[in-house]
């Protein structure tokens, strides 16, 4: 009986010892992918070529380039929607590179759900996209989400004719 026991214990240490190799090794694997996600940058171009913008990472804009041609036929308001677009894009495709990196270990690894009954998954982290917005160049649009100020300002009224007097010019009043 004895020598079954020891058996037994030999057999559970043996378990215990490879579970523990086996998180090393891939705790080291997290640690060197999580190195090159840091890394890892995206960069996204208008269909024209006139905004090319690079962030990194985190999706923090590094950097946005205007063509010479930016400015040409188009209003502040248009070009700052095509800006927001291209480094929404930029983000989207280094958050795709980051998962893309790290599903080596968010795959086939059990979720904390699994181990720990009542807590909260740690898939979410990864596979969280942002609101769809409107894309200029064929107008879909969805709500984005309202800022931690409030609610996201409604622009369905917005004049798109820059010929358009704004409200209050003055140098087109009527009452002059």
């Amino acid at each position: 009986m004895l020598d079954e026991l020891e058996a037994r214990n030999a057999a559970l240490r043996e378990q215990i010892e490879s579970g523990l190799r086996e998180l090393r090794h891939r705790t080291e694997g997290l640690r060197a992918a999580r190195e090159r996600v840091a890394e890892l940058t995206g960069e996204a171009t208008s269909p024209d070529g006139r905004v090319t913008a690079r962030v990194d990472a985190t999706g923090m804009l590094t950097g946005l380039e205007l063509s010479e041609r930016a400015f040409e036929r188009t209003t502040p308001e248009r070009l700052a929607r095509i800006v927001t677009e291209v480094v929404r894009q930029a983000a989207t495709e280094a958050r795709h590179r980051a998962q893309e990196e790290l599903s080596a270990f968010t795959g086939n690894a059990p979720d904390l759900p699994d181990v720990v009954p009542g807590a909260p998954s740690l898939r979410d982290l990864y596979t969280v996209e942002p609101p769809e917005v409107v894309t200029p160049a064929t107008g879909t649009a969805t709500t984005p989400r309202a800022s931690a100020g409030g609610s996201t300002p409604d622009r369905s009224a917005r004049r798109e004719d820059p010929d358009d007097d704004e409200p209050g010019d003055i140098l087109r009043r009527a009452d002059w």
